[in-house]
């Protein structure tokens, strides 16, 4: 039976909705809000805020920056690790890129076989120790 490389990992893709499409798009050149400075992701528990703007962001550092640093910040970075960076790795695995996680330095190096940049997670409780949870 043969294996599967580390790198080889499948990730189907299910149509994404119009809102996320419009994440996923929201920076690309022709797009209507391509201007604005942030984006406001509003929906129920579940409905794929989080995977749309996350490979967004990465797409977008990928395809206008090079050999630079950006950062994904989230409650926890056990928590960033978990929900968030193993799907993503799929996912970028799926449209070519190649990943490296270095576990112990919490980034992830993305290369698209042009262009590598360096993502750092940021566990947002070490960024704001006074943050009041409602």
């Amino acid at each position: 039976m043969a294996t599967k490389k580390k790198n080889e990992v499948s990730f189907k893709f299910k149509p994404f909705s119009e809102k996320q499409l419009k994440l996923l798009n929201f920076w690309a050149e022709g797009s209507p809000v391509a201007h604005k400075d942030f984006v406001i992701a509003d929906g129920s528990i579940r409905s794929g805020k989080s995977t749309a703007i996350l490979l967004s962001f990465v797409l977008y550092v990928m395809s206008k920056f090079e050999y630079q640093n950006a950062g994904i910040c989230s409650k926890s970075i056990s928590i960033a690790k978990r929900n968030l960076i193993a799907p993503l790795k799929q996912m970028l695995y799926s449209l070519g890129f190649e990943v490296n996680e270095n576990r112990s330095g919490n980034y992830l190096e993305i290369y698209n076989g042009e262009v590598f940049n360096v993502f750092h997670l940021f566990g947002g409780r070490c960024l704001c120790p006074n943050l009041i949870e409602i």
